[in-house]
């Protein structure tokens, strides 16, 4: 996911369910990267996602959207209206890569803050 899109240095990267399999490893990968590092999570799981060196960003205290704001990567791992309303955080020119293969085809066809050009459940805002 991380290759898929693209997540360089800098990069400021929102990862949907940190607290999960693959979002807790997605996190300590974009660090390596050299990514400044938000996930979603509960507040059971604060502690352990900032463990990870991520910022958490606890889902209980305030919808992500209204809390994370130009992200240059989303990685996506809940879909639905979850994944869905995330796409408000991405800035224009940012990347997306959802992987919930149910609900990827309503997050890729989307329209938010850019024209969403997918390429399987892979998209990109310009």
């Amino acid at each position: 996911m991380l290759e898929h899109a693209d997540v360089r240095h800098q990069d400021r990267v929102l990862i949907l369910a940190g607290a999960g399999g693959v979002g807790h490893i997605a996190i300590q990968l974009a660090n390596i990267n050299g990514a400044t590092v938000y996930a979603s999570c509960s507040t059971a799981n604060v502690d352990f996602v900032s463990s990870l060196g991520a910022e958490a960003v606890d889902y209980h205290k305030a919808p992500v959207e209204e809390q994370v704001k130009d992200i240059d990567v989303l990685i996506d791992l809940m879909g639905g209206d979850v994944g869905e309303a995330a796409l408000q955080c991405v800035k224009p020119s940012g990347r997306v890569v959802t992987v919930p293969t149910i609900t990827a085809p309503r997050i890729i066809e989307r329209p938010s803050n850019g024209a969403l050009r997918p390429k399987g459940c892979w998209c990109s805002q310009v």
